[in-house]
């Protein structure tokens, strides 16, 4: 009866206790919220902070590993301390309180929360996320039928589509998450769907479809990734052979056979040049290239706690001012990386808390597919800020949450 895939989260759903239900039900909302609704996930997860605190001051409270409150708690809150002594050196105590700031702590305390739900539980969420990621990705793909003269050209240009939530970015990489670790889940269950190959299938096609570049590399880097882990473990060194081989001819072979990919290719491309040859500092990517130098032209200056938040940008507009005069007011980006963020914000300092956080979190998930999450998270690192966007933050740490799933030693006590 459980292959009914797509009933088959309700049935897993069914087989939990009252006290994991409720649990699944609050990380179900936070993922619609992801999906649909950035102020539903907002609420969510505050509520779901606060239920884990309550929690803890219960007689019977659930026990949280030693080892999962090291890694995953406790480098963001040597992170976190650094304002304090900002705010002492500069005497503005207001200075510590950051909303953003407060998710580095916020989020990987509900990853320990998911990381003590039965693997049952756990399943469920995988299996959910999944369904409302499609439910989300056929709301798209109506919109698009509905407006294919105009959308269609977007796609060809390789231009972000309408989603649900107004948040292009952020969709689609929950929707590379939730592809990825369905791929995981359809290689390792036994039970065969075709059901479930095709929505996941669904998925990545429209994450093809809807995304730039960013998300859309970190697709089918993640897919390769994730199927190279699996014939690794398994010792099947043949097929390994083979997906190596389509892997060094898939860009070539993509590049000339799909117009939408030679665009985005191509405007790249483009954007580089005339950095190059005409120092054209206006175009998409050269403005991202620019903050870079920027930033650190910037930090050098203030080299060991940063300037904070606010101070920051504030820095940053002098820089651009002396050495980008051309670049208008609302094109002066702060850097596209994010551990030159985190130095501007805590100092180097804080970005080597921050480095040693991000490889805590390689060690707690070396053993499951997370790992493949986490590597695509710290390239992404690398080419944009994520934990300065609320959304992408959290659809990262869920991923990452979920992930344990797989994890031989993850039921619950």
């Amino acid at each position: 009866m459980t292959r009914a895939y797509p009933l088959r989260g309700f049935l897993l759903f069914s087989n939990l206790s009252l006290h994991e239900r409720w649990w699944s039900i609050g990380f179900l909302l936070s993922i619609l919220g992801l999906a649909f609704s950035q102020a539903l996930f907002t609420i969510t997860l505050y509520g779901l902070s606060v239920a884990v605190f309550i929690e803890q001051l219960q007689p019977s409270r659930p026990k949280f590993s030693v080892k999962a409150i090291v890694l995953l708690i406790c480098p963001w809150l040597f992170v976190l301390v650094i304002p304090i002594f900002q705010s002492i050196v500069s005497s503005d105590i207001g200075a510590v309180f950051s909303i953003h700031g407060m998710h580095l702590i916020l989020l990987p305390i509900l990853c320990l929360r998911l990381y003590i739900l039965s693997k049952k539980a756990k399943e469920c969420l995988v299996v959910s996320a999944l369904l409302i990621c499609c439910i989300c990705a056929a709301i798209l793909l109506v919109k698009l039928v509905q407006e294919w003269s105009q959308i269609g050209q977007y796609i060809e240009e390789g231009k972000h589509l309408w989603v649900p939530n107004g948040q292009p970015k952020a969709t689609a990489i929950l929707f590379v998450i939730a592809g990825i670790l369905g791929i995981h889940y359809a290689i390792d269950n036994q039970e065969k769907s075709y059901i479930r190959i095709a929505s996941i299938v669904f998925l990545l096609c429209c994450v093809h479809a809807m995304t730039v570049r960013i998300a859309w590399g970190m697709l089918y880097i993640g897919v390769a990734f994730t199927l190279f882990r699996h014939f690794i473990t398994r010792r099947q060194w043949t097929p390994l052979l083979i997906a190596t081989l389509i892997l060094l001819v898939a860009p070539f072979a993509t590049y000339q056979s799909i117009p939408s990919v030679q665009k985005r290719i191509d405007y790249t491309l483009y954007d580089w040049s005339t950095l190059n040859k005409e120092g054209e500092v206006n175009t998409s990517d050269a403005l991202r290239f620019i903050s870079w130098d920027v930033g650190w032209k910037t930090i050098v200056k203030k080299p060991i706690l940063g300037y904070g938040i606010e101070s920051m940008d504030k820095a940053l507009a002098e820089q651009y001012a002396a050495n980008y005069p051309q670049v208008s007011k609302e094109n002066m980006l702060r850097p596209h990386n994010q551990f030159l963020f985190f130095a501007l914000e805590y100092g180097l300092l804080g970005a080597f808390l921050s480095l040693i956080a991000l490889g805590c979190l390689l060690w707690f998930f070396r053993r499951s597919t997370g790992i493949i999450l986490w590597i695509l998270f710290f390239l992404y690192c690398f080419i944009d800020s994520p934990f300065n966007r609320q959304i992408i933050d959290a659809a990262f740490w869920y991923g990452l949450g979920f992930s344990i799933v797989f994890s031989k030693d993850s039921d619950a006590p």
